[in-house]
């Protein structure tokens, strides 16, 4: 062998070294077979298989093969054709796994080899899997929010969105393929009522990308929705911004109803606390007379004057006791009816004939017009209490005029109907009026907790009637109750 011959050799040694240490250091798997007997491999196949390399020498490739697989990795060598493509392996403890492998025919002094590279896909699987566990997680949490979210990311793309969000604003969703955020801003725009506004504070957020917000939008149809954004961050760097969106018109709705019950129990509170008050001084005053006038010589006049104010007051105090203790029991669903047959024109004579002192007193006429029995399966006290709060309004808000009460047969059902003079109502208040502690006018003025009415609506609805309000304001009301013949329930005898 000459000098060159020997620097050849010592070159292609070099090369073998190099070529070796190459797949040594390599993660994937590399082995050269012979016919599918192995005749080397570097250690990452060892590892891959759980074996020594150098134990996998003079073995059969089909021993990594699971089993159903041997066949298909035979026809792949036998080809000789340079291939890439899916196995499953077996490892020494039993297990598969999945693997590529990309192998090639080569040619040697010995005849033609082959040469494999095997990769483990195994923790790709695992990772793949796991990144689409927590993507469908992901998907599954923004549409089981109640909010509406929407991703831009920072060129102003829009990377995520929601099915809350596509409702919230009732965008259709081909309006969302490859859209911006200005896209989607333009087509939402025309629902609010300030637009510029939402517009403005859009850019100031994408001017200060660091800034996180919330603020409130006015929607055109009345909704109210409240607008969260902050910087969307991949640990330091920000790369987009995320919007969320929340329906919260019910809620405010809600506290302002709560403002007003307060606002309203406040009031009433001081209203109950003077009523109640008032008469209990008056009171207190006229047991003073009674018991200063014991002597013979008092003035008998005073002291039946005395006695008068004494019974108006107690009977004052026990009305107003009532009406509370009324509301209590409509509220817990207890107010109940003692049925028998009561003639409405009977009831509308009573409660008149009681209220004749005041009447007299106060020089009003009351007319009862009544030309037959209208005689109904009802429960006469508490039909008695309806008549006596629509007469003692009609007093209270008559100016003094004349009162007419009506009692009829009209179409099967028995009417009552109460009508006065007096100041009316304005008609934007009609209806509050039968709300409870509602009133149409000034407690300054007017004496009352401001829950007749509403006694009075709920009675003759339980009875399955109602009560229907006329008034024009400065001229007078009218108040009429219709009322089946029998109570719903309740059979004729």
């Amino acid at each position: 062998m000459g000098a060159g011959d020997k620097g050849d050799g010592e070159t292609i040694g070099r090369d073998e070294e190099v070529l070796r240490a190459i797949c040594d250091v390599s993660n994937e798997g590399i082995m050269i077979h012979d016919g599918g007997v192995i005749l080397s491999c570097n250690a990452a196949l060892g590892v891959m298989f759980g074996y020594e390399p150098e134990s996998l020498k003079g073995r059969s490739v089909l021993e990594l093969a699971a089993p159903d697989y041997q066949d298909f990795v035979r026809a792949n060598y036998e080809s000789k054709l340079p291939l890439t493509y899916l196995v499953w392996g077996t490892r020494s403890n039993g297990t598969r796994f999945r693997a590529e492998i990309r192998a090639r025919t080569l040619s040697a002094p010995s005849g033609e080899l082959r040469v494999a590279v095997i990769r483990d896909l195994s923790g790709s699987d695992a990772a793949a899997g796991e990144r689409a566990t927590t993507v469908s997680l992901l998907r599954a949490t923004l549409d089981s929010t109640t909010d509406g979210i929407l991703v831009v990311d920072i060129a102003g793309l829009v990377t995520l969105y929601n099915e809350r969000f596509l409702k919230l604003w009732k965008i259709p969703i081909d309006k969302m393929a490859a859209a911006t955020d200005v896209d989607a801003m333009k087509f939402v725009a025309q629902q609010l009522i300030d637009p510029a506004s939402f517009f403005s504070r859009v850019s100031a957020l994408y001017h200060a990308p660091e800034t996180e917000s919330i603020d409130t939008l006015e929607f055109t149809d009345g909704r109210l929705v409240e607008r969260y954004s902050r910087p969307q961050r991949i640990g330091d760097r920000i790369i987009g911004r995320v919007w969320s969106f929340r329906d919260v018109t019910a809620q405010r709705r809600a506290e302002h109803t709560l403002e007003l019950a307060v606002q309203m129990r406040d009031e009433f509170l001081g209203i109950a606390s003077h009523e109640l008050f008032t008469p209990i001084t008056s009171l207190a005053v006229a047991i003073r007379g009674l018991r200063d006038s014991t002597d013979a010589t008092t003035d008998e006049a005073l002291r039946t004057r005395l006695f008068r104010n004494a019974e108006r007051q107690v009977a004052r105090l026990a009305r107003l006791v009532q009406e509370l203790l009324d509301v209590t029991r409509i509220d817990g669903g207890r107010m109940g009816l003692i049925i028998d047959d009561v003639d409405l024109c009977e009831v509308a004579r009573d409660v008149l004939e009681r209220f004749a002192p005041e009447l007299q007193r106060d020089q009003i006429e009351a007319h009862l017009s009544a030309d037959q029995p209208v005689v109904g399966r009802w429960d006469r006290t508490r039909l008695e209490q309806v008549a006596t709060n629509l007469v003692g309004n009609a007093i209270k808000f008559g100016r003094g005029r004349p009162i007419h009460l009506t009692v009829s047969l009209v179409d099967g059902r028995g009417e009552l109907a109460v009508r006065d003079q007096g100041i009316g109502i304005a008609h934007d208040q009609q209806t509050l009026i039968f709300e409870r502690f509602q009133r149409a006018v000034s407690s300054r003025h007017f004496a009352g907790l401001g829950l007749g009415l509403y006694i009075t609506r709920q009675i003759v609805e339980s009875h399955g009637g109602t009560l229907r309000l006329q008034s024009v304001e400065g001229e007078g009301s009218s108040f009429t109750v219709r009322l089946p013949m029998c109570v719903p329930g309740e059979v004729r005898p």
